[in-house]
């Protein structure tokens, strides 16, 4: 009946979870049989013939279990605010300079394209003929309009005529049956006629 009283009122197990006991070593006349057990309060101290005896209710560690299945993704999670802007790197080494480019081919003379045209009769028909200039390699009389041919290539240049006699008006452009040439009408009195003149072309 001592046993079960101890049991009863005895604070168990203690704050840290172990079981404190008292057990009998050796039977006495009077005292408990010899193996008697009774539960106490932790830092109680046995009689005399007992000894202590303490276990924990919690038993060893199992051994670990098999690996469950993985479970479904998480929710993405927000963005984090972005972080601070780190520090300049350093600059790198300066390049070499590349090697220098071939040669380019010689441009065109760059000198003003222009002719003075003179006319003239040959006894059938009236004629024209560079009397001096600059890349106008030959002008011809062509029915009522004269064509003078420069040595290069004129169609996107600006032509201007200037007649040497009076009275007559002119009109000039560059012909479009040759990129080559320039055509040029004279008049006088609205009638078309031969007649000498000064003509440049600006590119």
């Amino acid at each position: 009946m001592s046993v079960v009283g101890a049991v009863a009122y005895a604070a168990i197990p203690d704050p840290s979870g172990k079981i404190n006991g008292c057990y009998t070593a050796a039977a006495s006349l009077l005292g408990p049989a010899k193996g008697s057990l009774r539960v106490v309060d932790a830092g109680e101290r046995c009689r005399s013939g007992e000894t202590a005896l303490a276990w924990s209710q919690v038993g060893p560690q199992g051994p670990a279990g098999a690996t469950g299945a993985t479970g479904a993704p998480g929710a993405t999670g927000l963005t984090g605010p972005a972080g601070p802007t780190g520090p300049a790197g350093a600059a790198g080494a300066p390049g070499q300079p590349g090697p220098a480019g071939a040669r380019g081919p010689a441009g065109a003379d760059g000198s003003p394209l222009w002719a003075v045209v003179r006319d003239g009769y040959d006894g059938t028909a009236p004629t024209v003929t560079i009397d001096s200039g600059s890349h106008a390699v030959n002008a011809e009389f062509v029915e009522d309009y004269s064509l003078v041919t420069f040595d290069r290539d004129i169609h996107a240049c600006a032509v201007q005529v200037t007649p040497r006699t009076l009275h007559a008006t002119v009109a000039a452009s560059p012909f479009t049956g040759d990129a080559h040439k320039v055509q040029v009408h004279i008049y006088e009195n609205d009638v078309a006629v031969n007649r000498a003149y000064s003509l440049s072309v600006s590119c």
